[in-house]
């Protein structure tokens, strides 16, 4: 066996200029966000938690807390979408049928579980399959309800973010 005495970075490795946000450290942003789900609120609907964030940002980690939203709240994700109110990209890229019903008061979820690890230094727009030549001006995180809810809750969402 050898013995081994590298950077992981590859960039680093080289004597590149590395991205400052996986080598040195980089600004960190958290956005919280709480929001009220409706009764009447019918299944596909889209509460866009994270608006307009810039397509740079890598997502570290993102918290989703609940209280009890009715027996049928039980597919939820979270995903990509076009900034501005605009299309889907991905609707489960970060978390695929999250359980609401139950409630995530002490424990949250964690909105990341469906971002292989490999992925997770990854900025948004290469997590929506872009790449710097295609990639959108904007993007918004949100939760889309694929079964209504049968009972209006409360929903908090942190999401914490190193500027790439």
């Amino acid at each position: 066996m050898a013995v081994v005495d590298i950077y992981v970075n590859d960039d680093t490795e080289k004597g590149k200029l590395a991205q400052a946000a996986k080598c040195h450290g980089n600004k960190v942003v958290t956005i919280v966000q709480t929001f009220e789900t409706g009764a009447s609120d019918s299944a596909n609907s889209v509460y866009r938690v994270f608006p307009d964030l810039n397509p740079c940002l890598i997502p570290v980690d993102i918290k989703i807390l609940n209280d009890v939203i009715g027996a049928s709240t039980n597919d939820v994700d979270l995903g990509l979408y076009c900034g501005d109110k605009g299309a889907v990209i991905d609707k489960d890229c970060l978390y695929d049928g999250l359980d609401l019903h139950t409630g995530h008061t002490t424990t949250p979820a964690n909105g990341l579980a469906a971002v292989d690890p490999a992925d997770r230094c990854k900025q948004l727009y290469e997590l929506a399959g872009h790449t710097l030549a295609n990639r959108k001006d904007t993007y918004d995180i949100a939760i889309t309800v694929n079964t209504a809810p049968s009972a209006a809750g409360t929903v908090t969402v942190i999401g914490t973010f190193v500027q790439g």
